[in-house]
């Protein structure tokens, strides 16, 4: 086995320039608005590689019936990267999201692909939305999404024993995480059962650990969040019940994401362990209805999830609709699982914002456009976009064309470096190529900054409270031991007792364990680099990793 010996250096703020809330790392305004001088729109379009391979398009030309589209959405002439159509979502609107979901496409199985290839979506985009920065909150205003679903999982909830109540409890979570994911909006629906006519009511156990609310901005006061509702027409129209405990959120980001809109209540934060719930449903007497527990989640920060069992409905004449999660299940869930790929937004040094571009994997503002964890799978894209609170200033919105599956070519060996590619970002250039060696020591380095250590202007800023942050990187190949860990300390840090973590990855998916495979507890002189020796300390993956330490005030 070969063994390659690195150090890793985090070029990156430190106490008072991180954030606490994870929300404002996703939805952040640059702190430094200068213009990026580059030619994006060349840029872009020049790149290009001998070993990629198109194994599906849609160019919007032929038959777009499999396409579904809701709000301003439409099959446009108007602007096009080729040849005369594409998918336009207007500027127009507040607070309002529109979904452009695409017919199944089958991802290559690995017999077609072979064993040196790794398949990315990439699309032709023009991101003329302007409004990104005139949300009246710190957040991003207009910006898109891009999320996936492989058609073969079924709904989230399911029953399980994972944190269960007795025996089997209905979760809103995944086993594989240890929590939900981003982007969800799904629901465990009851039968039709007719209301008792006196002292009807609805109970159950529930334990939820959920996003806390904080720092989430109008309309909104909180982010995920979870509510029971109540439907006599099939959820073609419906209500939220009320009860007790009291909902924590009036209005839920996780709805609003998911085009449900503001003002929906729900449960956020944690409950503190198992507790009862209790609906009166005396309003519904004599009705034929059904009962849904929803759960919304926005497109970043998850917890452990929402759990739910002894649901019962009874009044006067008995009981009339029961689930234990083992002898009597009759709860059923639905709602598509998406897995939010990328977020981005229409700034001049944004891929798209002054004109159509190719946008590949690499180019992103966060995330990742694999797919090869989903080879030999069927799948539907979701390309959303999200309009902010202000109208001022609108353009011509969201154009999509030319989806693309590609296959980009892979070695198990080391090639000397060859296909070096720039990339232009958020006031960086991100290079990439292949390395010359898997066998001599070397570098990984996350820098979302200048990089002279003197200067920051991306920075994310908090007033209290800690977290994790952390940097996945891709496994080159063999075995790593980490040497040496590298922390730039800022100069506005106000606690210099941190710990350093390593954790096993999988960058394909975006993936960090939960809990770190090796940790040390180090001090940060503030102002200059930090170099903590790990080499003794045993620090080896051979796999994809995160390397990353505790930051805040």
């Amino acid at each position: 086995m070969q063994f390659l010996r690195i150090t890793v250096i985090f070029f990156a703020f430190f106490g008072s320039a991180f954030s606490a809330d994870i929300k404002q790392d996703l939805r952040p305004l640059p702190s430094n608005t200068s213009p990026f001088i580059a030619d994006v729109e060349n840029s872009i379009r020049n790149y290009s590689r001998v070993d990629t391979v198109v194994h599906f398009i849609d160019d919007m030309e032929g038959d777009v019936s499999g396409w579904y589209y809701n709000g301003s959405w439409t099959l446009s002439q108007q602007s096009y990267s080729s040849p005369s159509n594409s998918f336009n979502a207007d500027d127009n609107g507040t607070n309002s999201v529109q979904d452009l979901i695409s017919p199944v496409i089958s991802i290559p199985n690995s017999d077609d692909i072979g064993s040196n290839q790794a398949l990315y979506l990439s699309f032709d985009l023009w991101c003329d939305m302007p409004g990104w920065d005139e949300d009246t909150s710190s957040s991003l205003g207009d910006y898109y999404s891009v999320s996936i679903w492989d058609t073969s999982n079924a709904p989230p909830a399911h029953l399980t024993t994972t944190g269960a109540y007795s025996g089997n409890s209905w979760w809103f979570g995944l086993e594989s995480t240890g929590g939900y994911m981003d982007g969800w909006l799904t629901f465990l629906d009851s039968p039709v059962f007719t209301v008792p006519s006196a002292n009807a009511g609805l109970t159950f156990k529930t334990n939820y650990d959920i996003e806390d609310p904080a720092s989430a901005s109008s309309p909104y006061d909180g982010w995920d969040v979870a509510n029971v509702r109540i439907s006599s027409d099939g959820f073609a129209t419906w209500s939220v019940l009320y009860g007790t405990p009291v909902y924590g959120v009036n209005s839920g980001y996780g709805w609003g994401y998911n085009g449900e809109g503001s003002g929906i209540p729900g449960w956020a934060g944690n409950s503190g362990g198992w507790i009862d719930a209790t609906f009166d449903l005396s309003a519904y007497a004599g009705q034929d209805v059904q009962i849904r527990f929803a759960f919304g989640s926005d497109p970043a920060v998850f917890e452990s999830g929402w759990w739910i069992d002894n649901v019962v409905v009874s009044g006067d004449g008995g009981t009339v609709m029961e689930d234990d999660g083992d002898v009597n299940v009759v709860l059923v869930p639905s709602g598509e699982p998406w897995v939010d790929m990328v977020y981005d937004y229409g700034a001049i040094e944004r891929p798209g914002g002054t004109g159509w571009v190719t946008y590949y994997d690499g180019m992103n503002y966060n995330g990742n456009l694999s797919v090869h964890p989903y080879v030999g799978k069927d799948v539907r894209l979701k390309f959303r976009s999200i309009l902010g609170d202000s109208l001022n200033p609108e353009a011509t919105g969201l154009w999509i064309d030319d989806v693309r599956i590609i296959g980009i070519g892979t070695s198990s060996s080391s090639p000397m470096p060859q296909n070096l590619t720039a990339i232009p970002g958020n006031q960086v250039v991100d290079l990439s190529w292949y390395p010359p060696s898997v066998s001599a020591p070397g570098v990984y380095q996350y820098d979302n900054d200048l990089g002279d250590g003197s200067v920051f202007t991306n920075g994310i800023f908090t007033q209290s409270g800690t977290f994790v942050a952390a940097e996945l990187f891709q496994n080159l190949g063999g075995n790593i031991d980490i040497d040496t860990v590298m922390i730039f300390g800022y100069s506005s840090n106000t606690a210099t007792a941190t710990s350093i973590y390593g954790y096993n990855g999988n960058f394909a998916a975006g993936l960090i364990d939960a809990a770190p495979a090796y940790t040390m507890a180090v001090e940060l002189e503030v102002g200059f680099w930090n170099y903590f020796d790990v080499s003794d300390a045993g620090w080896s993956f051979d796999g994809d990793f995160a390397i990353g330490f505790d930051v805040g005030t």
